[in-house]
């Protein structure tokens, strides 16, 4: 079962509604398209981030309901803030 620890991300700019475009896990950084095709071929393929405790919590896909386009979420682990946007950048 491929699971992976995402370490940073690559955003489309510093405005606060910023478009996650890459992310990185495994030693490289892929496109934001790229991993949720991989997480969707299988349910073995799985993601996960570490919050500011050092609790593991994964990351899924969602699906906007007017646009359709799929995002990547982490699962609601009681804590406001944003597991994937707190991630270091991707260099």
């Amino acid at each position: 079962m491929p699971q992976y620890q995402v370490t940073c991300i690559s955003r489309d700019g510093p405005d606060p509604d910023y478009r996650i475009d890459q992310i990185g896990f495994a030693g490289q950084v892929y496109p934001i398209d790229d991993v949720i095709a991989w997480l969707h071929e299988s349910a073995l393929n799985q993601l996960f981030v570490m919050d500011d405790a050092g609790n593991s919590v994964w990351v899924t896909t969602r699906q906007h309901p007017t646009s359709g386009r799929w995002y990547l979420v982490t699962h609601p682990d009681g804590i406001l803030l944003n597991n994937l946007a707190s991630l270091q950048e991707c260099v």
